[in-house]
C-alpha cells in the first residue's frame, strides 16, 4: 500500500478509538452503537486502490499456504 495512504489509515484508525472487532461488528453487522457511520466512511475513502488490494490478498494467501 502506498506510504501516505497507509499512514492516513493508520491515522484513522487511532482515532476512531476502537478495536478491530468493533469495526467489523459495525460493518458486517450494522452496529453503530460503538462507532459512528461517518468514520466508517471516511475510513472507507481512503482504502488503498485496487491493485493495492489485490497485492495485499496475494500475500496473505501466499503467507496462509506456508503456514499449512
Amino acid at each position: 500500500m502506498d506510504e501516505n495512504r497507509s499512514r492516513a489509515v493508520a491515522i484513522k484508525l487511532r482515532s476512531m478509538h476502537c478495536q478491530m472487532e468493533d469495526i467489523n461488528q459495525a460493518v458486517y453487522q450494522m452496529d453503530f452503537s460503538k462507532i459512528e457511520l461517518e468514520s466508517l466512511w471516511g475510513l472507507y475513502e481512503i482504502k488503498g486502490k485496487k491493485e493495492e488490494l489485490e497485492k495485499i490478498n496475494t500475500h496473505l494467501q501466499t503467507n496462509e499456504e506456508g503456514k499449512a
